[in-house]
């Protein structure tokens, strides 16, 4: 299960990174501050999903807090709700996982 969690975060990662630099785009040229936040975001959510085999709490702690900025930022619409579900369900098998081992290391 943590290897799907880790194939699957990976995913909505790379897909929330595509949403992160599009966003950033669009708040630069608005002239808006913080137009980095939202690749940062999605560099989080990232790393957390490569941290899946190793330290699964972290792991889903990080895609977590990426899931939820993320929500903030984009909100859910047709588009993002594709990332936000593979993210998700990216979070929740990681915690599943912790509980069918029964070791949160």
């Amino acid at each position: 299960m943590k290897i799907a969690a880790m194939i699957i975060g990976l995913l909505g990662g790379v897909i929330n990174l595509f949403f992160g630099l599009a966003g950033s785009a669009v708040l630069s040229v608005g002239g808006a501050s913080g137009a980095l936040a939202p690749i940062i975001v999605a560099v989080v959510g990232l790393i957390g999903a490569a941290l899946v085999l190793a330290k699964p709490v972290v792991a889903g702690a990080m895609m977590g807090l990426s899931l939820i900025a993320f929500l903030f930022w984009f909100g859910i619409n047709v588009v993002t709700a594709i990332p936000l579900l593979l993210v998700g369900a990216a979070t929740g098998l990681t915690f599943l996982s912790l509980q069918q081992t029964g070791s949160a290391q």
